[in-house]
């Protein structure tokens, strides 16, 4: 139970906080206070690729300290690459 609580919060953090979650989730009809039991996980919309190369800039929390944080990309193999902004202390494997 523990893990769905902190995605409610990442869910929660990202409406209030990311300017495209706030706009897609408004327009999908969905707000994150629909989130009672782990059953309605099923009810927050998915993004795609898509939405994130077309997005980027929009899906960027303008609060965060930059230095803390780095762009990485994929390599673009099926199609153009994907950017993504990864926080330091955090190491990627």
């Amino acid at each position: 139970m523990a893990t769905y609580h902190k995605r409610k919060k990442i869910v929660a953090f990202a409406y209030n906080n990311i300017p495209f979650y706030t706009e897609f989730y408004n327009s999908k009809n969905f707000h994150p206070n629909q989130l009672v039991t782990q059953g309605d996980w099923d009810l927050v919309p998915t993004i795609n690729k898509k939405d994130i190369r077309d997005n980027y800039n929009a899906m960027v929390n303008s609060n965060i300290n930059a230095k803390r944080h780095i762009i990485s990309s994929t390599g673009g193999t099926s199609g153009s690459p994907l950017k993504v902004l990864h926080d330091k202390k955090i190491i990627m494997m």
